[in-house]
């Protein structure tokens, strides 16, 4: 689909402004929802106007749900991709620097809340409208409404982080020739070079489809939408490392409804564990989950030297007070990112 004929460009009177997407560096412009590189996405534009960013976009007949109703998981792809555009924008403007300069300011979703207030109808313009509600070194928080002929029928969250100075661009750059991988997780977890596995004890069906919820016929207008269980594990450890503490394995099984008393239910912990650290790594940032500690013992598991052994960031050593020193260091460089 060319650009010309995206809902998104088709609808946008900002046309011939630069938006905040031109500014991204041409390397990580592959998303699906915002990447200028992708012809077959949505190519969403986004602009600041006034203290608030906006950005339109024109569902298609076939975004559809119930009749008449536009798909939510489309409505939490833009909500998602608005977000992160807007955290930019906010970071390079409490810098003092011009959109896009260098070194370049590129933010990916750690955490994305979507709460559908009414159904969103089918066939109108919706207009998403971005603020930035805290703007840290390494994270922007994003406050995001959409809005169906004036109505607000969606507001949501986005928790944003910064990708290194050091990113490795060009090795994480996908080739434009190169498939697009279907993922569930969020572009922040879908790589086509990353080491993630699902695990095998994960359901598949509807993309962030909750295992144990029933799903509902009909949309409602005050329910939010279900998270995954990576989702909630992941924004509970974002949560506890900045308020610079730990928290226990069976706090987080508890989270997701998983009997910690079952070895293939603490297997599904470490899976998920094991898939947010592997990301993570693959991000630059260091090892989220130091911040799960084993109850009454104060430390992680086992699984958690391991993965990080996998992962080149530990020598392996079974010695416990090497252990010790490697966890107390690791924990520290969580806190420490993450209060920034």
């Amino acid at each position: 689909m060319s650009r010309e004929t995206t809902p998104a460009a088709a609808a946008d009177p900002e046309a011939g402004r630069p938006a905040i997407q031109d500014a991204y560096p041409e390397e990580t412009r592959h998303c699906y929802g915002c990447g200028g590189r992708n012809e077959h996405g949505y190519r969403i534009r986004s602009y600041r106007r006034g203290d608030e960013t906006v950005c339109r976009f024109t569902p298609a007949p076939h975004h559809i749900s119930l009749p008449g109703f536009v798909y939510g998981g489309l409505i939490a792809s833009l909500v998602d991709c608005h977000g992160t555009g807007s955290a930019a924008e906010a970071a390079y403007r409490a810098a003092g620097r011009p959109l896009g300069s260098d070194p370049p300011l590129r933010f990916v979703t750690a955490s994305l809340r979507v709460d559908f207030r009414r159904p969103t109808p089918l066939g109108e313009e919706l207009l998403l409208r971005g603020r930035a509600v805290e703007v840290a070194e390494r994270k922007v928080r994003v406050a995001v409404t959409v809005e169906a002929d004036g109505v607000v029928t969606v507001e949501g969250e986005v928790l944003a982080v910064r990708l290194p100075d050091d990113w490795p661009r060009e090795a994480n750059a996908t080739p434009p020739s190169a498939p697009l991988r279907a993922s569930s997780r969020s572009d922040t977890y879908a790589s086509p070079d990353s080491e993630v596995e699902r695990p095998t004890t994960q359901m598949e069906g509807p993309l962030n489809a909750p295992r144990s919820r029933p799903r509902r016929e009909h949309p409602s207008e005050t329910e939010q939408t279900p998270m995954s269980d990576f989702a909630v594990i992941l924004q509970r450890l974002v949560e506890t490392a900045e308020a610079e503490q730990t928290v226990t394995y069976s706090d987080l099984g508890a989270l997701i409804g998983l009997d910690m008393g079952q070895p293939d239910q603490r297997q599904r912990l470490s899976n998920l564990l094991g898939e947010i650290n592997t990301a993570e790594h693959h991000h630059g940032r260091p090892m989220l989950s130091a911040v799960a500690v084993l109850k009454g013992e104060g430390r992680p598991g086992q699984g958690f030297f391991e993965i990080c052994h996998r992962l080149g960031v530990y020598s392996g050593d079974k010695d416990s007070r090497v252990q010790d020193e490697f966890f107390v260091a690791e924990l520290r460089r969580v806190h420490n990112y993450w209060t920034k």
